[in-house]
């Protein structure tokens, strides 16, 4: 659309505003003319890379298909058995028995220290 307005515009303007082409045989005069011309040719063509780029069309979506999680705290299927668990040694207090020596709160292994009264607890 836009290159139909510039070339009815570039033929009105003739119209309107006529003047005499000069009378030049040189070869700058004629260097001139074609650096001209080859300078409106591309400028049309960039006009026509334009309207490609903002014109076209893109390319058809992917048909959905089931959503994929990206977290997924569902257990593997077909992982195989689950590993062993270590057996607590016959001396070791279990977790749900294990006390603090200082204010007696229950604790588990993992703890280092007491979380009620902060001392340290036995390995």
């Amino acid at each position: 659309m836009v290159f139909v307005g510039l070339v009815l515009s570039y033929i009105v303007a003739g119209f309107v505003f006529p003047y005499p082409a000069p009378i030049c045989n040189t070869a700058v005069c004629n260097a001139s003319s074609a650096s001209g011309l080859a300078g409106l040719g591309l400028v049309i063509v960039g006009m026509m890379f334009l309207g490609t780029a903002l014109y076209r069309e893109d390319a058809p979506a992917p048909p959905p298909g089931p959503p994929v999680p990206q977290y997924s705290f569902a257990p593997i299927p077909n992982a195989g058995p689950a590993p062993p668990t270590p057996a607590a040694p016959p001396n070791a207090p279990s977790d749900s028995n294990r006390r603090c020596p200082g204010c007696g709160a229950s604790v588990t292994a993992a703890y280092g220290f007491c979380p009620r009264c902060g001392r340290t607890l036995p390995p």
